[in-house]
């Protein structure tokens, strides 16, 4: 893992300066995601994807995937400062590939790990992140923003209904419902519960 491959070059996170470390580091930069997780980018030219990780006890770390054949040496990933937060841009990565980050703990323990701000993830049995740009995604939530800037969130009671979304229901073949499906039968479940 601490070889370093030419497919890796960026030492530096292109998309976090140091005002978004600051932020982040006060547990204030709303917006982490912009800079954490896997980003199409390019470096002089080269495509490619800009990974970021916070892995604060981890004494290295490392990008494997389809685009390495999972290699823990080709793709080793670079601090930033003592931020915890770690940083590599790999050429030639392309929108739709599985990835994981491969941990070196600092107690020597060895890790995979799914990208905890990752945008798309593998379908179940399976594990893996994928690459996806976020940046075709069209928000859809106008409405609710303009409530919300009107509405008082504090002055009024709360319930917190926490499921997973997994074992709630399925169908009748063992099958798991999917997300729209699931918001058919929660609402109104949600509904006659209070």
């Amino acid at each position: 893992m601490e070889k370093q491959s030419e497919k890796n070059t960026a030492p530096k996170n292109p998309y976090m300066d140091s005002f978004s470390i600051f932020l982040y580091n006060e547990g204030k930069n709303y917006n982490c995601y912009e800079c954490l997780g896997a980003h199409p980018s390019d470096l002089f030219g080269i495509p490619g994807y800009s990974f970021a990780v916070w892995a604060p006890n981890a004494a290295a770390v490392s990008v494997v995937g389809d685009f390495n054949d999972w290699d823990p040496s080709a793709a080793s990933m670079f601090p930033q400062g003592d931020t915890g937060i770690w940083h590599a841009f790999i050429k030639d990565v392309r929108e739709g590939m599985n990835y994981k980050y491969y941990i070196k703990a600092k107690n020597g323990e060895l890790i995979y790990k799914a990208d905890p701000v990752g945008f798309r993830c593998q379908l179940r049995p399976e594990t893996a992140s994928v690459t996806y740009d976020l940046s075709g995604f069209e928000w859809s939530d106008a409405k609710w923003l303009e409530t919300r800037v009107t509405t008082a969130p504090y002055d009024k009671p709360m319930l917190i209904y926490e499921m997973h979304a997994g074992s709630w229901r399925q169908h009748e073949d063992g099958s798991f419902y999917n997300f729209r499906e699931l918001a058919d039968e929660l609402a109104p479940y949600l509904t006659e519960m209070g």
